[in-house]
């Protein structure tokens, strides 16, 4: 990612080993954005030993999918106009939003590729998913308009997880929710911030997507304070006989630092007992230290993040 930098093309990293790049400007330097992606793609060879894909498109959505066609090691791209073109012949799977429930949703509906998508009416895919169905279109037409940001305020930090299998049990829910709860508490401490509003999120098997919240009196950055929040929200929400497919916890209205307490108050205490969880895990890894209602019995079904 230093190498990156070092092109001075506005860039927005978005995991370990992923980054979006603005090459705008910087094409024009290099007499094109291919010989631009082919410089950075030697550079990492030779200076960091690491094969590397790139896809230049028009927009992030293009140039990610392309990038993912490009693999192993290649540089792929696709010319202005022609994204609905290079979205066509592809499979279903390979659109951004679009995981294997939802294709077997498409497919029922006689869609099968991303091509069928860009051409069936609009009113037919609304009946089907509702609000979705517009963005849904859109997207496979290749059409994108979100920018590469390469600095943003942080106004909420989200874990989330969709479900191998629908889920409909509640004890089983709650479990996942507490692992959320403590990825989202460790989010927030590493970036220094404590959350006022808890969020959760449910999406049901028919891809219908809700939300529920509260405000606290006061902001939190606990695992324990963060789950204390966030279950009633889940248990009032799931109705029975009601299975979810994706389950997500956000934390929002966000404010900086600690309050601090001239008394010992169970919060101190939470607060101390995060920061030698956190302490642990950054030594040892996140599985060194683990509750005890996260340990998971054998024949448990497992969720996929």
């Amino acid at each position: 990612m230093l190498l990156v930098h070092e092109y001075g093309c506005p860039m927005e990293q978005v995991s370990v080993d992923e980054a979006f790049v603005d090459a705008t400007e910087c094409a024009a330097v290099w007499e094109g954005a291919v010989a631009l992606a082919t410089d950075m793609q030697r550079r990492i060879r030779d200076d960091v030993g690491l094969p590397c894909t790139l896809g230049i498109a028009s927009n992030k959505l293009i140039a990610k999918i392309a990038c993912n066609q490009g693999k192993p090691n290649g540089v792929l791209q696709v010319p202005a106009g022609d994204e609905a073109r290079f979205l066509a012949p592809l499979p279903l799977s390979k659109l951004w939003g679009v995981g294997p429930k939802g294709a077997a949703q498409l497919e029922t509906l006689g869609i099968h590729t991303i091509g069928d998508l860009q051409t069936v009416p609009l009113e037919t895919l609304q009946r089907q998913f509702g609000s979705w169905a517009l963005d849904l279109q859109r997207k496979a037409r290749g059409q994108d308009s979100s920018l590469v940001e390469t600095e943003h305020e942080v106004k909420s930090v989200s874990r989330e997880t969709t479900f191998v299998k629908d889920v409909g049990d509640l004890v089983s829910l709650k479990r996942v929710l507490l692992s959320l709860a403590e990825q989202v508490g460790r989010d927030l401490r590493d970036a220094g911030l404590r959350a006022r509003t808890i969020v959760i999120k449910l999406r049901w098997p028919d891809f219908t997507t809700i939300t529920r919240q509260t405000t606290l009196a006061q902001p939190v950055d606990s695992d324990v304070d963060i789950y204390a929040a966030a279950a009633p929200l889940l248990t009032a929400a799931l109705k029975r006989g009601t299975k979810v497919r994706l389950l997500g916890v956000r934390a929002a209205n966000l404010a900086s630092g600690r309050q601090l307490s001239f008394f010992d108050t169970d919060s101190d205490k939470r607060a101390r007992l995060d920061k030698a969880v956190d302490g642990v895990r950054d030594r040892f890894g996140d599985k060194a230290i683990r509750r005890a209602a996260l340990v998971r019995k054998r024949n448990t079904p497992h969720a996929g993040t």
